[in-house]
Order: C-alpha cells, then sequence, then structure tokens
C-alpha cells in the first residue's frame, strides 16, 4: 500500500474512531425501537441535519468562528418562505433570489429556503462550502439578551441524505460489496436517530448533525457514482433485531477481532457479540511518548496533577480478545491511579484500544524514560469493522448480507420500501417517524423572536438580506 492510499485510510478511520466514541452517548438510553403491526408508508419523512454552526474541530467541517450570520446561494432562483406559514404560493414568498445574507441579529423568525437547484451554504474566512438538495431551514436562536446564532438545518430524504453519508464514512473506491455493507449500516443507524429525536430527544429542531457525533455528512459536495449505486441497490434496507430497529454501531478496523458490547461498554446488546475476524488486522500504530510527554498529556487532561510525575504505566483489566479496558499509572510519589482506556485514549490520543505499553529506560533517569504503546486497528471494536467488510468482500468473496449478518448476531434485513425477495419492514406507531412542530407564534414558547424584518425588496432581485 501506497502512502497516499495509507494516509486516505487513516484519515477515514481517524473520522470513525471519533465518532464512535461519541455515539456511545446513547447506550445510555433506549438503544432498541420495537417494530410491528402497522405498515409505514413508501414515503418515509425527510431526515433533519444539522449543516451549521459546529462547535468543534472535528474533520471535514471544523469549527465555525462566526455563527450569528452567513450567506445561502443557487445557480436559480430559490424561495424564501416564513417556516411559520410555509405554503408554497406565491403571496407567501418572502423573497425569490439566487443570494441571500442572514443575520441572526436581524432574522426575527425562521424562514425556509427552497429551489431548484441545489443551495450552498458559505462560511466564514477559510472554511469549505457545501450544497445541498433538500429544504434549507435557518432558525435565529437566542442565547441571552446580548448573543445569537444561525442554527441551519437541511431537510432531506434520507436516500439523498446517504449520498452526502457513505463516501464521507467509507472510501468510495472500495469493494461493492463493502459499500453496499456500509449503506445498510448508516441507514440503520440514520433511521434509529430518526425515532430516538423525534420520540426521545428534546431538541426538536434537528435528528442528526453532520459530523462525526452521529455520521460524517457532506451535502452533495463529495458524491461518488459508487456509493451512489451501493445506495441505489440497497434502496430502504435497514437492520432489526427481535423486530426492533438496532443501532448499527461500525467502526474503522477491528484489530482482528470485534469485541462484545457488553465486555466492553459494560452494556448488553445483543447483537453486538465478539467476531474473530478470518484474517489479521493490516493497520499496525504505534505510539511513543517521552516520560514528560506523558506526563503533560494526562497533567493536560487532569488525570495527574501538576506536581506529579509518570513513573510507570501498565496495563490492569483487559478483555479475552486483548482489548485493553483500563491502566494503572504509577506516579513518582509511588501513588496508583487507575482510569479506564476511554479517558487515556482521549489524553494521548491512541488509535485503538488494542494495544501493548513498552517501559524503556529506568526511573529516576527522567529525561531517557520512555513508553511505547504499539498496537493494531482503529475505533471501539463494537459492531461492524469497515476494513473487515472490505476484505471479507474483496478476498473472501462474500456478499453485503453474509458480512453483515457475520457482524451483527441474529439480525434481520428488511426493507422501508415494498422490494422482490426481501421483507417489508413494519412500524408499531407511525407518529415516531412524524415532523413534530415547533410553534414560534410566541418568544415564550420557543427562543425565537416572533417577527420578520426585511430589508430588501422580498418579492424580487439576485440579493436579499434578513
Amino acid at each position: 500500500m501506497n502512502n497516499n492510499s495509507s494516509n486516505k485510510i487513516r484519515l477515514a478511520v481517524l473520522m470513525l474512531f471519533i465518532a464512535m466514541f461519541a455515539r456511545t452517548d446513547f447506550l445510555q438510553s433506549k438503544t432498541l425501537f420495537t417494530l410491528a403491526p402497522k405498515t409505514l408508508s413508501d414515503t418515509i419523512p425527510d431526515i433533519k441535519v444539522k449543516i451549521f454552526p459546529h462547535s468543534t474541530g472535528f474533520i471535514p467541517h471544523r469549527e465555525d468562528t462566526v455563527k450569528s450570520r452567513l450567506k445561502i446561494t443557487s445557480k436559480t432562483p430559490f424561495m424564501v418562505y416564513e417556516l411559520d406559514s410555509f405554503k408554497e404560493s406565491q403571496e407567501a414568498i418572502l423573497a425569490k433570489t439566487n443570494s441571500i445574507k442572514l443575520n441572526a441579529y436581524k432574522l426575527k423568525t425562521p424562514v425556509i429556503l427552497k429551489g431548484t437547484s441545489p443551495l450552498t451554504i458559505h462560511r466564514s474566512g477559510e472554511l469549505t462550502s457545501y450544497s445541498y438538495n433538500g429544504q434549507i431551514i435557518v432558525y435565529p436562536i437566542k442565547v441571552n439578551s446580548l448573543k445569537k446564532y444561525l442554527l441551519v438545518v437541511n431537510k432531506i430524504n434520507i436516500e439523498e441524505y446517504l449520498k452526502g453519508v457513505i463516501p464521507s464514512e467509507i472510501i468510495p473506491t472500495w469493494d461493492k460489496e463493502a459499500l453496499k455493507t456500509q449503506t445498510v449500516a448508516a441507514r440503520t443507524y440514520a433511521m434509529f436517530h430518526m425515532l430516538y429525536a423525534r420520540k426521545f430527544s428534546k431538541n426538536k429542531y434537528f435528528d442528526v448533525d453532520d459530523s462525526i457525533t452521529y455520521q460524517v455528512y457532506t451535502g452533495i459536495s463529495n458524491e461518488h457514482t459508487n456509493t451512489n449505486q451501493a445506495i441505489e441497490e440497497t434502496r430502504g434496507e435497514i437492520l432489526t433485531f427481535d423486530n426492533k430497529v438496532i443501532q448499527a454501531y461500525y467502526h474503522a478496523d477491528a484489530g482482528g477481532s470485534t469485541d462484545s458490547a457488553i465486555d466492553v461498554w459494560h452494556k448488553s446488546i445483543p447483537y453486538c457479540l465478539s467476531k474473530k475476524e478470518p484474517f489479521k488486522s493490516s493497520y499496525k500504530w504505534e505510539k511513543v511518548l517521552t516520560a514528560w510527554e506523558l506526563t503533560q498529556k494526562l497533567q493536560d487532561s487532569s488525570i495527574l496533577s501538576s506536581n506529579e510525575k509518570v513513573k510507570n504505566i501498565v496495563i490492569s483489566t483487559k478483555t479475552k480478545t486483548g482489548r485493553v479496558l483500563g491502566v494503572k499509572i504509577i506516579t513518582s510519589s509511588n501513588q496508583t491511579i487507575k482510569i479506564g482506556v476511554g479517558a487515556l485514549k482521549k489524553a494521548v490520543s491512541l488509535d485503538s484500544s488494542m494495544f501493548k505499553i513498552l517501559k524503556q529506560g529506568k526511573y529516576p533517569k527522567y529525561s531517557s524514560l520512555k513508553f511505547k504503546f504499539s498496537g493494531s486497528g482503529f475505533g471501539h471494536g463494537i459492531g461492524m469493522s469497515q476494513m473487515g467488510a472490505q476484505k471479507l468482500s474483496s478476498h473472501l468473496k462474500w456478499n453485503y448480507k453474509k458480512i453483515l449478518h457475520h457482524y451483527y448476531t441474529n439480525i434481520n434485513i428488511c426493507s422501508l420500501y415494498q422490494k422482490d425477495n426481501i421483507n417489508k419492514c413494519h412500524i408499531n406507531d407511525i407518529s415516531d417517524f412524524n415532523d413534530v412542530d415547533i410553534d414560534f407564534s410566541s418568544s415564550k414558547k420557543a427562543p425565537l423572536e416572533a417577527s420578520i424584518n426585511t430589508k430588501t425588496n422580498t418579492k424580487r432581485g439576485s440579493s436579499s438580506q434578513f
């Protein structure tokens, strides 16, 4: 494998690792949603994706330093409607324009933008601009009397949404069956969070965001013919367990074996069990830190106090497959500090929890004391391994259904739409998918102001400003 390919894989797996770490938050809440008697119509409600602002430096979006204003353009004129009274009629149009500038301190009520061409969100500075199909909804959010920001949501068909997800979550030139495996897992993951957001979440503005906290989404900007074909060939297909939508965890590389969720997260997820892969991991990594560097990182993470130094660090607990669960840090004052592997990975930026630690040098010769972390795999090791799916497809010629059944134990593959040779999914309560109405008519009912202020001709023009 050449250096360029290796760097691409490393970038992809880095995104997945952080994403999977963030996704474990949902383990504390319900992880399954019941499917049963009523038939879901062929028109699945659009997914609502938060696409602005970004508050972290996660790739590829990076952090938005300016969150109160942005510019939206399109190659053809688009319509601007007030969200509260949205209806596609000539009388309801606030503006028809190719370009609009929005400012949280001037926009008084949410607006919805809709056109026949993709809409491009222009972010401040040198941040990448992405283009989107579907509708764009802009909310002026009031934090306090002095601070406001714009919340931008892309409302889009879930199959179109996946066109911006799959090429951002996996290498588009990989084997076709691996791409289809990723697509079904990603669609399932999205459906799970649509149900979660609309049934349990207090935040009703969006279902998911576009970052690695959920799944990376870049609109139409990075679409690829290979991933689009995988989406089309698996249209509507999701995974269920015991007639419930699963939260389809996946990661970049298992390091030779996946682990059971009960062993790693101490959470019983019956479809996420340990699975040994029929090949060795191709992703090896190592990180060498001087005792000073390791001490500084642990102090910065509040694991060590400012007057303590690392004397030694050893693995204390691990799973049957060798995945580390916890470590012990021996300090310069001979105290023993026990921490979970998650805290160590975050502090030291390790690629996975499948690693060994080698001490080089002796204390108290601190200047020559080093610690070598060497491991394999990338990510948390639960659910599907993306690299594993690629190898099972390209080397063993497994199709995507066989790969999914390998990684997710006793699951069923069903379709949201009517398809030949596959069962159609049924949902217990169709209202779980319904859009939630948010009342913006009174500032007491939502953190938004109530009237719209337009400063340009809102009926015609090549540029408008709110």
